[in-house]
């Protein structure tokens, strides 16, 4: 009996995963059988991983139907990504305001030069994501840091997307830089308007490749029919 939560652990963490790097993609549906098939589990923790990632924000359950990987909503995507600004702009206020005892440098470091050969997609996003954290943990609030985590997640998958072009990544390095210079310089209202200006050019980015994934969604149905 005390495996069992452990394996829903293991199978939420393996699907989530999945979900985020598209391999299981918008509309999908899980299939309980087969997934136990294939994760060599009991459909019981198969079950009770679904019901976390629908808590998660990932999937969608569906009554006598069972549960699908969540579809691409543009209007919730805007939603998220209203919050997530206004949380990253209090959290770099913060980080100036109480951060002054942070060291910078490793951060200051990693984004003052753009390395050769760049980064493949998965890890600039992981990178990405490192760096944003990284200036909301230096306010001091947990709250505002598990927050944007959450936020991070329920985006992750086609935020993948932004970082396909070598452009992008090369502009995300200098953007980095440019916010961090900012930060610890003392420049909490530049810093806060760096780092607007960066998101909004990311989510341009990404809501195209969203309306992109969504016609591909939407051709696949076609074809199958």
């Amino acid at each position: 009996m005390a495996a069992a939560p452990l394996l829903a652990d293991q199978i939420f963490e393996n699907l989530k995963a999945r979900i985020q790097r598209l391999e299981l993609r918008p509309g999908d549906r899980l299939l309980e059988e087969e997934l136990a098939r294939e994760l060599r589990a009991s459909r019981t923790p198969i079950r009770e991983a679904c019901k976390r990632l629908v808590q998660a924000g990932l999937v969608r359950a569906v009554p006598y139907r069972g549960y699908y990987v969540r579809e691409i909503d543009l209007t919730g995507m805007e939603e998220l990504y209203e919050i997530r600004t206004a949380l990253e702009a209090l959290g770099v206020s913060m980080a100036v305001e109480r951060g002054r005892d942070t060291d910078w440098a490793a951060l200051v470091e990693t984004w003052s030069r753009v390395p050769d050969p760049l980064p493949p997609p998965e890890a600039m996003l992981e990178m990405d994501e490192g760096f944003h954290i990284a200036i909301a943990s230096a306010g001091g609030n947990g709250t505002l840091v598990e927050y944007l985590r959450s936020i991070g997640g329920r985006i992750r998958a086609i935020r993948a997307k932004d970082f396909t072009s070598p452009q992008r990544i090369r502009a995300t390095y200098a953007q980095h830089s440019k916010i961090l210079g900012l930060i610890t310089c003392g420049d909490a209202a530049g810093a806060v308007a760096a780092l607007r200006s960066h998101i909004l050019e990311s989510k341009a980015n990404v809501f195209e490749a969203a309306k992109e994934l969504l016609a591909s969604v939407y051709l696949r149905r076609e074809a199958g029919r």
